[in-house]
């Protein structure tokens, strides 16, 4: 399109200033040499395509980049009316090729009634006609590191793009380039490979299940800790909480949960643990394993009522946990069981 208007235009100004014209409309004076090509801008931007000069020498037809309006050969004209500046004289004036169909165009490039449907793909439609073939810049494709049009033969065309530094001939486009191997991060309890866009590969190390991956994750700014797998200390003192913190206790009134800080001593697999509640010390003894641990634990109240106290946590960091921590008791031997929804934190 853009390669008629300029022509055109120039024609115009010639005439303008006394140069020797005749009307170009009427076919009278040719316009270019007939099947000529060059090389034009795709309306879309999305690289080069193809304009012919038509049979008869009296207009360059569209830019040719496929996929489009003008996707196959001579005359393949937008359906918008041509050029403005031309008033047509004759709406039979030569056959032309659009998506596949033979059409009459007038003489100012104006696509009109349809002629044939050629049969796709054996056929194409060439020069206004459907002729046994290949369709001209029917897809993009790769070839080194660039995109290049491909007939419907897949037969190699013009040139749509080289990529540029830094990018790489992917599928049908240029996309950019990841160096793979880049930088190692932790990712779950694991030392992942990243690629240099970001994304994550495969694992370089797998931690154990007492183990936790140390250093910086993919999403971390400004972090220069070099990731690795290390066991953690879990003794020392953990403040637990609850969320929601209090809850109906089996119709006998609100429970609440109290803030509370377990004392624990890890030995092994040995775990011991102290909690004060109300008042009350309660010893905890159990087990952890890998990263679980369970601890049980009673206590009774002056009334005489007994607790029976279970925590099932998970070490979910080197300084968190998370779990259940249950009550067991009986009221006027009505058994009663309170689940609490714990986190933990190091202190």
């Amino acid at each position: 399109m853009i390669q008629v208007k300029v022509f055109k235009f120039v024609l115009i100004l010639l005439c303008a200033f006394g140069a020797a014209c005749t009307d170009v409309s009427r076919g009278t004076q040719k316009a270019c040499e007939p099947a000529e090509e060059v090389s034009c801008t795709c309306e879309s931007g999305d690289g080069l395509g193809v304009s012919t000069c038509s049979s008869k020498g009296t207009a360059w037809g569209p830019c040719l980049c496929g996929g489009t309006p003008g996707t196959d050969t001579l005359n393949q004209t937008d359906t918008t009316g041509g050029d403005s500046l031309c008033v047509p004289a004759d709406s039979n004036f030569e056959r032309g090729c659009y998506e596949g169909a033979v059409f009459w165009f007038d003489d100012c490039g104006n696509k009109g009634e349809l002629i044939e449907t050629c049969k796709l793909p054996e056929e194409a439609c060439e020069e206004g006609q459907c002729v046994v073939g290949c369709a001209p810049m029917d897809h993009k494709s790769c070839e080194g590191n660039a995109v290049w049009w491909y007939d419907s033969c897949n037969n190699k065309g013009q040139l749509v793009e080289a990529c540029p530094e830094n990018t790489i001939c992917s599928g049908d486009e240029c996309v950019l380039s990841c160096t793979p191997h880049a930088e190692t991060y932790c990712l779950d309890d694991a030392i992942y490979w990243y690629d240099s866009c970001g994304n994550a590969e495969t694992a370089a190390e797998i931690c154990t299940q007492d183990e936790f991956c140390k250093g910086c994750t993919v999403d971390e700014e400004n972090c220069n800790q070099a990731p690795s797998c290390v066991k953690a200390f879990y003794d020392g003192d953990w403040l637990l909480t609850a969320d929601p913190n209090k809850k109906d206790a089996c119709g006998l009134g609100n429970a609440e949960y109290f803030d509370q800080v377990l004392v624990l001593t890890i030995d092994g697999t040995d775990a011991v643990g102290k909690i004060q509640v109300a008042g009350f010390d309660v010893d905890f003894t159990g087990t952890l394993v890998g990263k679980h641990l369970m601890l049980e634990g009673s206590y009774t109240q002056p009334d005489g009522t007994s607790h029976e106290e279970l925590i099932d946590a998970k070490f979910t960091s080197l300084n968190t946990l998370e779990g259940i921590h249950t009550d067991n008791f009986s009221v006027l031997m009505f058994p009663c069981s309170l689940y609490w929804n714990i986190s933990g934190v190091k202190k």
